[in-house]
């Protein structure tokens, strides 16, 4: 007879319960009740589940392989979170609860919503479930007693890694975005607080990355070279979205209409976001089209 314990300490003891019940429904179906027997003890400061092999020798293999995707589907479905929780607060060094939860955010989409279809998606799950089921069913075949949180903290190390760079990446996303936030609402508070110079421009998208800026009598408007204060809040080489941006704050327009057949590109999105209302969605191209009034994209 061989004889498996599993430990659940703290405010996992009423865990053991859910893993008892995930031992039970993997073995139903290929042991009796002869072959297997599972007990649960409670202890006041831990709680233990005992699972007894009593088949033959021969199929100890067999059982522990089973054995380790019982401890997979329970660390991916109870501790998976609470470990990304623990990662996220050690990598990142936040302690506002509010960005700690959006950084949860980015790092569920990277482990549970990557891939184009469902069956990506579930390719991604088993691979990981399957990493944890290999190191575990390692560990079991040299001990016969698992606390699997500590396990997973200290042992586990290609799971813990494989996670800790999800981890990274989601935080570094954040943080990406939340310089970009701020970078975005310091120019919308530079262009609120800022004159305009002229009464209108049109941005005309020709495709690609290709744009020209034309004053109101449709004159193309040279970039100019950008100074002070908008060369300080870029601080970096400038790409093409920076040098749009920047000749349009440069210019400083009463009211941008943008010609575009392609809205949700980027640089048009940071456009609306900066200048807001001042920002008009035109459904003609003014240098296709007259009269030249443009005429705002009706949105529903």
């Amino acid at each position: 007879m061989e004889l498996f314990t599993f430990l659940f300490t703290e405010k996992w003891m009423d865990d053991a319960e859910t893993f008892l019940r995930m031992a039970k429904s993997h073995f139903k179906h290929k042991y009796s009740a002869k072959e297997v027997q599972t007990q649960l003890k409670k202890y006041k400061e831990r709680t233990e589940v005992i699972v007894k092999y009593k088949a033959s020798e021969e199929g100890i293999e067999s059982f522990i392989q089973r054995l380790s995707w019982c401890v997979s589907d329970y660390v991916v479905s109870r501790l998976e979170p609470y470990m990304m929780e623990q990662l996220i607060r050690l990598e990142s060094g936040y302690e506002d609860e509010q960005d700690i939860e959006e950084m949860k955010k980015y790092s569920r989409h990277l482990l549970y919503e990557q891939g184009e279809t469902e069956e990506d998606r579930m390719h991604a799950l088993n691979s990981r479930k399957a990493k944890i089921a290999e190191e575990s069913a390692e560990y079991l075949r040299e001990h016969r007693y698992l606390h699997i949180l500590g396990w997973i903290r200290f042992r586990a190390y290609q799971y813990r890694d494989q996670l800790k760079d999800v981890v990274e990446y989601a935080v570094d996303e954040f943080v990406m975005e939340r310089q970009y936030q701020d970078f975005i609402n310091l120019l919308k508070y530079f262009v609120y607080v800022q004159e305009a110079k002229i009464p209108l421009v049109h941005l005309v998208h020709k495709g690609n990355y290709d744009f020209v800026v034309l004053d109101e009598n449709l004159e193309p408007i040279k970039a100019k070279q950008i100074e002070s204060m908008v060369v300080e809040m870029l601080d970096q080489d400038l790409n093409y979205e920076d040098m749009i941006v920047s000749t349009l704050i440069n210019v400083s327009p009463q009211m941008i209409y943008i010609h575009t057949k392609e809205p949700e590109l980027q640089v048009i999105k940071t456009i609306q976001q900066i200048f807001e209302k001042r920002a008009v969605l035109c459904q003609e191209n003014v240098l296709d089209t007259e009269p030249l009034a443009p005429k705002p994209l009706q949105l529903h």
